[in-house]
C-alpha cells in the first residue's frame, strides 16, 4: 500500500508542477526556443567526408582541367554506368583530341589517356548521355585542377560541392535545390551566406574566400552558370567564354 501512494503521490505533485507553467505561461528550460544564429555548426562548416560522383548535367556533363606543364594526362574513371556514353575532349587548341565510346559496365578504373601533346591550357571534357539515375562516376576524374560548370546537375547523395566567382570580388546567383533544403556557407568563417527548402528559390552572394554548397537535394539548379569542385586546392577559374557556356 505504501509504494501506490507514493506513486499517486509523484503523480499528483508532477500535475502541479506542470500546471504551474500553464498558469504561469513560462516553459521549462529545456523548452525554450534556440537563437538562430548566422554561422553554421562545426559540422557544416568543413565539407563531408564522402565519395564524390560526378555532378551530372541532363544529356550532357563537363568537367574542365588545367594543365600548367606538356605531360600524359589519365582520365581515371572509377564506378560503373549501366548505359553507353561519350567521352569527348577539346584541347587548348579547341581541337577534339579524344571521341571515345564507353561501354556500359564497371569501371575499376577505365584509363583514358590524352596524350603529351606539346600545349598547356586548359582541356574540356565531355560526358555526352551519361545519367545520374544510371551511373556513378567518381570524382576528381584528374591529377589537375579541376572543375564542374553548370546550372543544374543531379546527385545520388548528400555532397557538398565548393564554389567562388570566376570573375570579380563576388558573385550572386539564384539557387533552387528540389524536394530538400540548402545551406551556402562561406569556405573560411562557416557563416551562412544563404539557406533554403525545396523547391523554393533563394539568391546567394558568394566573396573571394568562395563557399560550399551543401545540398540534400538529388536535382540542383542555378538561374546563372556556377563553376563547381570537390575542394578550394581543385577549384580554378575556367576561361570566361567556357564557364559560361
Amino acid at each position: 500500500m505504501k509504494k501506490v501512494t507514493n506513486l499517486i503521490i509523484a503523480v499528483f505533485v508532477g500535475g502541479i508542477i506542470s500546471n504551474s507553467y500553464a498558469e504561469t505561461g513560462k516553459a521549462p528550460e529545456a523548452t525554450k526556443k534556440t537563437v538562430v544564429v548566422e554561422k553554421a555548426p562545426e559540422s557544416e562548416k568543413v565539407p563531408q567526408k564522402a565519395v564524390y560522383y560526378l555532378p551530372c548535367g541532363a544529356r550532357m556533363t563537363k568537367c574542365i582541367i588545367k594543365e600548367d606543364q606538356d605531360q600524359d594526362i589519365k582520365i581515371n574513371l572509377r564506378g560503373y554506368s549501366k548505359n553507353d556514353f561519350q567521352v569527348k575532349v577539346i584541347g587548348p587548341e579547341k581541337k577534339m583530341i579524344v571521341n571515345q565510346k564507353v561501354k556500359a559496365e564497371k569501371y575499376a578504373p577505365l584509363e583514358i589517356v590524352i596524350p603529351k601533346d606539346g600545349q598547356t591550357g586548359q582541356y574540356v571534357i565531355m560526358f555526352v548521355n551519361l545519367f545520374e539515375h544510371k551511373s556513378k562516376i567518381e570524382v576528381p576524374l584528374t591529377d589537375l585542377p579541376e572543375v564542374y560548370p553548370t546550372k543544374y546537375w543531379a546527385q545520388s547523395n548528400k555532397y557538398d560541392f565548393f564554389v567562388k566567382p570566376v570573375e570579380g570580388e563576388s558573385m550572386k546567383f539564384t539557387f533552387r535545390p528540389n524536394k530538400s533544403s540548402a545551406l551556402v556557407v562561406d569556405a573560411v568563417d562557416g557563416k551562412i551566406l544563404a539557406k533554403g527548402t525545396g523547391g523554393i528559390e533563394f539568391e546567394a552572394e558568394v566573396g573571394k574566400n568562395g563557399a560550399w554548397i551543401k545540398t540534400k537535394a538529388r536535382y540542383n539548379i542555378s538561374k546563372q552558370q556556377i563553376v563547381l569542385s570537390v575542394s578550394p586546392e581543385k577549384w580554378f577559374a575556367p576561361e570566361t567564354n567556357e564557364s559560361k557556356k
